[in-house]
C-alpha cells in the first residue's frame, strides 16, 4: 500500500494541513522539536488503524474546536481509496471508506 496524500483538519496543532505524496518516493519529516512531526505520523497511524497515544480520543481535537477529521488516500493493487475519520467532541468516531466509489461508513 502507498499513501498518496493526506488531510488534517483540526488535528491535534493543526488547524489545517494537506501533503501530495504521489510524486514522491521517499518521504523524509523533519523540523524543530515541537513542530508537528510525530503528529503528522501519528495521524497516518490514526486514520489506517484508528490508534493514538491518548487515553480518550477527544484529545485528537485542536484546541478552541468541537470536530476533526483525517482522511488519507492510498493505493492498493492499482487501486484507489479514501480513508476518512472524523470526530466530534463526546461522541464515537465515523469512518468512512470510498473503494473505487464505493462508500461505506461505520462508527468506531
Amino acid at each position: 500500500m502507498k499513501i498518496k496524500s493526506i488531510y488534517l483538519s483540526n488535528y491535534r496543532s493543526y488547524d489545517e494541513f494537506k501533503f501530495d505524496f504521489s510524486e514522491c518516493d521517499i518521504v523524509g519529516i523533519i523540523g524543530k522539536t515541537g513542530s508537528g512531526k510525530s503528529t503528522i505520523i501519528e495521524a497516518i497511524l490514526y486514520g489506517l488503524f484508528g490508534e493514538y497515544r491518548d487515553d480518550n480520543e477527544d484529545c485528537l481535537i485542536r484546541d478552541g474546536q468541537d470536530e476533526m477529521n483525517v482522511q488519507l488516500i492510498v493505493e492498493h493493487k492499482n487501486q484507489i481509496a479514501s480513508i476518512k475519520r472524523f470526530k466530534k467532541k463526546a461522541s464515537t468516531c465515523k469512518i468512512e471508506f470510498n473503494i473505487d466509489g464505493n462508500q461505506i461508513i461505520s462508527e468506531h
